[in-house]
């Protein structure tokens, strides 16, 4: 009995000591001043079930300078058939990403989630790169990094990514860096 309540002593004890202090400093460009918009490509291809064939997931991730981390927001991370994905816009059998048409209740529901880029970047310009998996997130394909400026198009500020071509490979790539 005396070992019970020693061990019952010692957890609440456990819980009420500091943990010290934690910083989280993993890169997170999150907010709500910029549109990104992009469209991809199969094979050069409009995607659909056909098309894409391995290819079931496109994603595009924000690196940080000097690239040593990326980050891949929920909205950034699409079906490859764009149909069937509610992040995604398809126009006439072409797929596009665009935050603010496409929404998860951020920002007030518009779904710009970018704000300046983190140091030292210059200021309106965003590292990224795409990359297309499988279900299991084995990579097909990938984009090299590019950087990108952020355009003011119509009063908005826009992340354009242009237009990619994902390649179908029967052997995946290797993907560098983050």
């Amino acid at each position: 009995m005396r070992v019970k309540k020693l061990l019952l002593v010692l957890a609440l004890m456990g819980g009420a000591l500091p943990a010290g202090c934690v910083q989280d400093v993993r890169f997170n460009p999150s907010g709500c001043d910029v549109q990104v918009r992009g469209r991809w490509l199969v094979d050069g291809q409009d995607p659909n079930a056909e098309t894409c064939q391995n290819i079931a997931l496109v994603e595009l991730a924000i690196i940080n300078d000097p690239e040593t981390q990326f980050w891949s927001a929920p909205e950034f991370t699409l079906r490859c058939d764009a149909e069937s994905d509610s992040n995604a816009v398809v126009i006439d059998g072409a797929a596009y990403l665009d935050t603010e048409i496409v929404t998860r209740n951020r920002c007030g529901g518009t779904g710009e989630i970018l704000e300046d880029p983190q140091p030292p970047a210059p200021p309106g310009v965003y590292k990224s790169r795409w990359r297309a998996t499988t279900d299991l997130k084995f990579v097909v394909d990938c984009t090299p990094i590019v950087e990108t400026p952020i355009s003011e198009i119509d009063g908005r500020m826009v992340l354009d990514l242009g237009t990619i071509d994902f390649q179908t490979r029967d052997g995946g790539v290797l993907c560098p860096g983050p």
